[in-house]
């Protein structure tokens, strides 16, 4: 974001002085085709991607609907698009209120600096448990949807692989899969403990399942 853009600034100063030879002679016509090939490309994006803010409203509507914000917390990777108009429509950017039904996993890499991968994981466990003892559900639409091997690979833009592969395996092994979903976005399952002795797992299950 940052060296591509100087480079094009090296190359359009080193232009510019012909570039204004140019525009002398044919300016008119050149910005009239300059205009019109803009034109065409705006409406070919517009044509391309009409409904697409329809679907997406109508995405988060759908989790809002499956998911109810008064007994469910839901489980992200935190940089998915449908978590912003989630954000701003259905919680009309009340960031506290919204991060209290929302657990986004790459949180505790970009918010303690150097964490490793196991103190990361044990973070978004003692989250999900304190939720967990409130009542709530858990619902994941990330980490438990792909296979191990391949969910590590979206936490490498926020820490090293090694971590990412330690904080990957911690979790799965402290969560399994319980009741599932496919929805609009793509699939979501509950997150019980692995432990099926922890008594909160059955209380829960009986809770939601009346």
């Amino acid at each position: 974001m940052q060296i591509e853009p100087m480079f094009i600034v090296i190359a359009g100063m080193t232009l510019l002085p012909w570039a204004n030879l140019v525009l002398l002679r044919k300016g008119p016509v050149i910005l009239a085709a300059l205009f019109a090939l803009n034109a065409a490309w705006n409406v070919h994006l517009m044509t391309h991607g009409r409904g697409a803010d329809s679907r997406a409203f109508g995405q988060v509507v759908e989790l809002e609907r499956l998911f109810p914000r008064a007994n469910t917390v839901v489980v992200c990777q935190g940089m998915e698009g449908w978590t912003t108009w989630q954000y701003v429509f259905l919680w009309n950017g009340q960031w506290s209120e919204w991060m209290q039904r929302n657990v986004q996993l790459s949180r505790p890499f970009t918010t303690v600096r150097g964490i490793s991968g196991e103190a990361a994981a044990q973070m978004i466990v003692e989250r999900i448990n304190r939720e967990r003892a409130q009542g709530l559900r858990i619902v994941a639409g990330a980490l438990w949807t792909t296979p191990e091997n391949e969910a590590f690979g979206s936490y490498t833009t926020v820490t090293t692989e090694a971590n990412a592969r330690a904080f990957v395996s911690a979790l799965r092994r402290e969560f399994r899969v319980g009741q599932q979903w496919n929805t609009q976005i793509g699939p979501f399952v509950e997150l019980v403990p692995a432990n099926p002795t922890d008594s909160t797992d059955g209380s829960s299950r009986e809770r939601y399942n009346r």
